[in-house]
């Protein structure tokens, strides 16, 4: 009987985390560009312009299940301006 319940609060409490995330929005967009001495090819506004046309508008508010963070970055790749350190 103690494992049921246990095994039944342990399904509760991850449906309701899975929900949680599920509805969370996005609130903030951090733009980090680092360069040389500030000689900057592309700038914040740009990244943003190209992250907004990949997701059919602004980020801001939208569901983070609904942003597709690949297709973000891979159109930020197709920009020669644009270097990915790892």
């Amino acid at each position: 009987m103690v494992w049921i319940l246990l095994s039944s609060g342990t399904v509760v409490l991850l449906i309701a985390a899975i929900t949680k995330k599920n509805n969370e929005h996005c609130v903030k967009i951090e733009i980090d560009i680092a360069g040389v001495q500030n000689n900057f090819f592309i700038d914040k506004k740009d990244v943003l312009g190209i992250l907004q046309k990949t997701n059919g508008g602004s980020l801001e508010m939208k569901p983070l299940n609904s942003i597709d963070l690949a297709l973000m970055e891979t159109e930020l790749q197709k920009t020669q301006w644009i270097m990915f350190l790892r």
